[in-house]
């Protein structure tokens, strides 16, 4: 009984989990729009500048548009799965799995002794 009114965390460690998601998640919504913002300017800027002519050659800067558009694609998808997705740590995924395995196994253990009881209630009868 002691345990589980020690497992329920305090209202100061809830805010303070709260405030550290919700700062991630500012933080990716800013690493988004600034993005956004450099990949537009990246892609105009080549489209006014930089963009063949009827030739269908290929720049040198149309091939850094892309790999820059795509790469940092990649990191901002990193950064939205660690930020909104995974946004607890594996540690507190691993014991929150721990205490659920534990939970189960003390149950079946009660239905097996409650199972054993019974068995033993019959025979005696």
């Amino acid at each position: 009984m002691e345990e589980e009114i020690n497992a329920t965390p305090a209202p100061e460690e809830n805010r303070e989990q709260l405030e550290k998601r919700a700062k991630k998640k500012v933080h990716f919504r800013i690493h988004l729009f600034i993005y956004l913002i450099v990949i537009a300017f990246f892609w105009l800027l080549w489209f006014f500048l930089f963009k063949p002519s009827q030739t269908g050659e290929s720049s040198v800067f149309l091939k850094l548009c892309w790999a820059i558009t795509l790469f940092w694609a990649l990191i901002v998808f990193t950064h939205y799965m660690f930020a909104i997705r995974w946004n607890r740590s594996a540690i507190e995924k691993e014991v929150e799995r721990l205490k659920k395995r534990e939970k189960k196994l003390k149950e079946k253990m009660e239905t097996m002794k409650k199972d054993l009881q019974a068995k033993e209630n019959q025979q005696q009868n």
